[in-house]
């Protein structure tokens, strides 16, 4: 597996395992659909004049970068310095709690704890990207994790939410597990991405056999409406 494909992973998704999702016709940038992620990257991620060329006006761009980046051209939603790690072990076998692999039936399920517990970026269709799975109790989907980015030979492990009325009962662990099992069984390793002042998380993950690569930035922009 070539680590470096990491360095611009939004790219390789794109250009890789994840084509069928990107918005056709961009030369220089590859961006998700924005059903599915708002998600856009260029070869070098520095081709600000790429960028104002071909995301069109009131669209929204997701950029992970090696320095801060704020392009003319583009309003800063959020952003700030992200945390990537990535893992370095066998993935832990999930046994309990009970879970199970989340369909479109769930979606509107999933799209009301993603509302409560805001785990990140998360859109109408994000869930068609790769495997997510959930805890239920009561027939109420309380825990979910799942899977975004996907290029050649790594899988980032996303959108781990679990409801605070059922949080500290190892839920997000036994479910970053078998979403980490799913990636595994077809030749992936994981990766993701943190805050880096989420302490609590950084050793949730650390003990789930992961560890720190690069410390990077994201970028929420969206392009200035044309006058």
């Amino acid at each position: 597996m070539d680590e470096s494909l990491l360095d611009n992973a939004i790219w390789h998704a794109l250009g890789g395992p994840q084509a069928a999702f990107r918005v056709p016709g961009g030369r220089r940038v590859r961006r998700y659909e924005p059903a599915f992620a708002a998600f856009a990257a260029t070869e070098r991620e520095t081709d600000e004049a790429a960028l104002r060329a071909e995301i069109p006006p009131g669209a929204a761009a997701i950029l992970f970068t090696s320095e801060p980046l704020q392009p003319e051209g583009f309003a800063r939603e959020a952003g700030g310095p992200l945390l990537e790690m990535l893992a370095t072990a066998p993935p832990p076998t999930a046994r309990w709690p009970p879970f199970r692999r989340l369909g479109a039936d769930d979606v509107p399920a999933v799209q009301a704890l993603v509302k409560l517990t805001q785990p990140g970026p998360f859109f109408a269709r994000t869930m068609e990207l790769g495997d997510f799975f959930g805890i239920f109790e009561g027939g109420q989907l309380v825990a979910i994790a799942g899977e975004r980015l996907r290029l050649p030979g790594f899988a980032e492990v996303s959108a781990v939410a679990t409801h605070p009325d059922h949080r500290g009962r190892g839920y997000a662990k036994a479910l970053i597990s078998a979403v980490m099992e799913s990636m595994a069984s077809r030749g992936d390793r994981a990766f993701l991405h943190v805050w880096p002042d989420n302490v609590s998380a950084i050793a949730a993950y650390t003990a789930l056999g992961f560890l720190p690569r690069r410390l990077m930035h994201v970028a929420m922009l969206r392009r200035v409406m044309e006058t």
